[in-house]
């Protein structure tokens, strides 16, 4: 039995609209952040609280797997305990020395997309596509035809060669604007 994606028009019907409407309502000017073109009135007030709500219930649901997993190279032992809380609170530091060395949080934004989700949206999916093919067990089978893995490693260079290009952009990027505006940098007084 073959695996379906949803088709790629469904997909495009789904985002298309958004980024047609927005390019019309307002142009190239479009802010990094969206909510700065739209103005400060009560429909965004109203949605930055919801999303600092959905940050605050969120946070441990994204931070946890993250933590679990330094625990587990550093075998940390998974009960409560100094170096469980230790670790923890260094992972928590470390995240707002980021967030204040790199104010403009776009440049972050920026490095993400050219990293970690070029990877998760080029490169791993055939990868693994291809492998659960090629796997032989006790689930139902299928070949991927010539075309189709051909197809699939051209995607997954594309994916490798603009991650690589986006992520040393957005290094460079960081490196060269981003701490001009830092809070370690930028002293008044």
């Amino acid at each position: 039995q073959k695996i379906h994606c949803p088709p790629v028009p469904l997909i495009l019907s789904l985002y298309l609209p958004v980024s047609i409407i927005g390019y019309a309502v307002i142009g190239s000017d479009v802010d990094s952040n969206i909510l700065l073109n739209v103005g400060m009135g009560t429909a965004v007030q109203i949605a930055i609280g919801l999303e600092i709500i959905n940050l605050i219930g969120t946070y441990i649901v994204s931070f946890n797997p993250v933590a679990l997993a330094f625990e587990e190279m550093l075998n940390i032992p998974n009960e409560f305990g100094w170096k469980r809380v230790s670790l923890r609170t260094g992972i928590v530091v470390l995240e707002v020395f980021i967030c204040l060395a790199i104010p403009d949080f776009s440049l972050i934004l920026n490095l993400i997309g050219g990293s970690a989700t070029t990877l998760c949206t080029f490169v791993l999916p055939p990868l693994m596509y291809m492998k659960l093919a090629d796997m032989k067990g006790e689930w139902p089978t299928w070949s991927v035809p010539l075309w189709e893995r051909t197809y699939l490693i051209e995607i997954i260079i594309v994916g490798i060669v603009g991650g690589i290009c986006a992520t040393i952009s957005a290094v460079g990027a960081i490196l060269a604007k981003s701490f001009d505006n830092s809070c370690f940098t930028n002293f008044n007084g």
